[in-house]
């Protein structure tokens, strides 16, 4: 059973103007969350990659020609984002004597493991 609640005019009118300015807000921080893009979606030109990879216009070319790096072209020009920078320093990380040493012992285990259960 729904109870009904009365008050008078000006006590609705600051219920009416508070929850109006809410939703303004509430509306306003949701178009704000629209226009935001993931940092790795933020596009480069190849000067701007080049520099940042700290090597040459001609050799970022040489690196699309070889099909090493991802990139957009759009009216004749080659654009990149973050994320295909990340991924090709990724991609052409090497790993220290440590971490060699530590995979070849984890797996050497694992194999000792395995090769018990049979």
């Amino acid at each position: 059973m729904m109870e009904n609640i009365i008050i008078n005019n000006h006590a609705f009118n600051q219920i009416e103007t508070w929850l109006t300015n809410f939703k303004k807000e509430v509306l306003t921080e949701i178009d704000g969350m629209k226009n935001l893009k993931s940092d790795d979606e933020t596009y480069y030109t190849a000067e701007q990659t080049a520099e940042i990879l700290g090597i040459s216009k001609k050799t970022l070319y040489n690196l699309n020609n070889n099909r090493e790096i991802t990139y957009s072209k759009a009216a004749g020009k080659c654009f990149y984002t973050k994320k295909n920078v990340k991924d090709f320093l990724q991609r052409n990380t090497y790993k220290s004597k440590y971490e060699i040493e530590s995979e070849t012992l984890s797996n050497l285990i694992r194999y000792q493991d395995a090769k018990s259960l049979f």
